[in-house]
């Protein structure tokens, strides 16, 4: 049972990463990260950086979530990092969502969760990440959302999303996003 829980909305909870993590985020990386940066393996190491990022996660510059359903079954990551609070500013990635037979919307619920969490609860502004070109299932997915592409290379785009589209498009999301806490 998850003990530190952050927020929680109609059909998911985002708990806060933890040591015990390492093994499900290695396969879930492997399995269906090949648009992120490079995995390795070794379920040990992976330790190892969940240990390095508890500490940035004390001093609030970073916080890496595990997205599961209603009965804790661990379906994803997402993280949100680089965050500048003098400039309200923060970068989104690591999102992984597992196929969940039950809910076709766990990805939309899973990024509305984590802009509603650094929006609202951090009181940032902007957002910026990018996506590799090649994961069009994603691009299309964040164009939907209203990201915005702001520049490319020859490999990715590189989106911005503010508070300010996020407030404005939030109640189309009502349906699937019912934040509980």
């Amino acid at each position: 049972m998850t003990t530190n829980l952050i927020t929680s909305s109609k059909n998911i909870n985002l708990h806060l990463v933890e040591v015990e993590d390492a093994e499900f985020i290695v396969n879930l990386r492997l399995k269906k990260g090949q648009f992120l940066s490079k995995t390795d393996s070794d379920v040990e190491k992976q330790i190892e950086w969940i240990k390095e990022y508890k500490n940035r996660e004390k001093f609030k510059e970073e916080y890496y979530f595990i997205i599961e359903d209603k009965n804790f079954n661990k379906l994803g990551t997402i993280r949100i990092y680089n965050i500048n609070y003098e400039e309200k500013l923060f970068t989104f990635g690591s999102f992984i969502v597992n196929n969940h037979p039950n809910n076709k919307y766990i990805a939309l619920e899973s990024i509305t969760a984590i802009f509603d969490f650094a929006f609202n609860i951090l009181q940032l502004e902007q957002c910026y990440f990018d996506c590799r070109k090649n994961n069009k299932k994603a691009n299309d997915f964040y164009i939907r959302y209203q990201a915005e592409i702001i520049k490319e290379n020859e490999s990715d785009y590189f989106y911005q999303y503010n508070k300010e589209t996020f407030l404005k498009n939030i109640s189309n999301y009502k349906l699937i996003y019912d934040p509980i806490s």
